[in-house]
């Protein structure tokens, strides 16, 4: 199944990738650097799919992991971040 879906993800991330960077210049965009961050951190997550930002210049990193796994690292981060935001 891995190999079937691989390549849908992989084109899918590469248009995500050039979205951002088109977006990267145009400040006022960041409504559409929400849309893809939403993307990746809720409907891809439900997936069982991990997509991760990488340094500028290069391609995002897609792995293929438990749906619970990253749900509960999802929530872990959401945690934290209401943690500091309490301080």
């Amino acid at each position: 199944m891995e190999e079937k879906v691989l390549p849908f993800l992989e084109a899918l991330a590469a248009f995500r990738d050039e979205v951002r960077a088109m977006l990267r210049d145009k400040k006022e965009a960041n409504d559409i650097f929400a849309l893809c961050d939403r993307f990746r951190d809720v409907e891809l997550v439900e997936l069982g799919v991990r997509l991760e930002d990488r340094p500028k210049g290069q391609k995002a990193l897609i792995k293929l992991d438990s749906r619970e796994t990253l749900i509960r690292e999802r929530q872990e981060k959401i945690d934290v971040r209401k943690l500091l935001y309490l301080r």
